[in-house]
């Protein structure tokens, strides 16, 4: 399948049985985080192939950072921030043994068994959330998220806004943690 038509579906990261979604964050941990009060969104790199999905996770982003204090605007923002995906097909083997055995040992025993094997394919996808310091350009915080991504979409928005809940809980302790220092 073309990455390029998962990325939409990459952004909405799925918490599933094969795989729970994973977060983290990275972050200069020279920089004042106190003084964000403004920010503006920059195009992604990537075309956006579903733009319902890229809306969804914008407003999941916007949430969170008002939620900090933090307003939208259109010109002279403290942080820029953007997006970008990708995904990839994992594969899963498993495999299930019946059987019984008898006897002492492997010359004198014996026994009869059976196994079975599944496959199972999956698409993982990895969302990358950056905000830059918007006078100096530089990268002052990317958070990161994967998991399995689900083919649905009421699915995927609950989970783009799961995986950004999480990733913005981890930038308020990594703000509260800052501003301590």
């Amino acid at each position: 399948m073309n990455p390029k038509a998962l990325v939409a579906a990459a952004l909405l990261l799925a918490a599933a049985p094969a795989m729970a979604q994973s977060v983290h964050i990275d972050y200069d941990k020279n920089y004042d985080f106190s003084k964000i009060r403004t920010y503006q969104w920059v195009q992604p790199v990537e075309d956006e192939e579903n733009p319902l999905m890229a809306q969804r996770l914008r407003n999941a982003v916007d949430y969170q950072l008002s939620m900090k204090g933090a307003q939208k605007v259109d010109s002279d923002p403290d942080i820029f921030v953007t997006y970008h995906s990708d995904s990839k097909e994992e594969v899963s083997v498993s495999s299930t043994s019946f059987g019984y055995g008898y006897g002492p040992g492997w010359y004198w025993g014996g026994g009869v068994g059976t196994s079975t094997a599944s496959v199972t394919t999956y698409e993982v996808g990895t969302l990358v959330i950056d905000a830059w310091d918007a006078k100096t350009k530089n990268l002052i915080w990317r958070g990161t998220a994967s998991a399995t991504v689900s083919p649905n979409p009421d699915k995927m928005e609950r989970k783009i806004n799961t995986a950004v809940e999480k990733l913005f809980k981890k930038w308020e302790k990594m703000a509260s943690t800052a501003k301590a220092t």
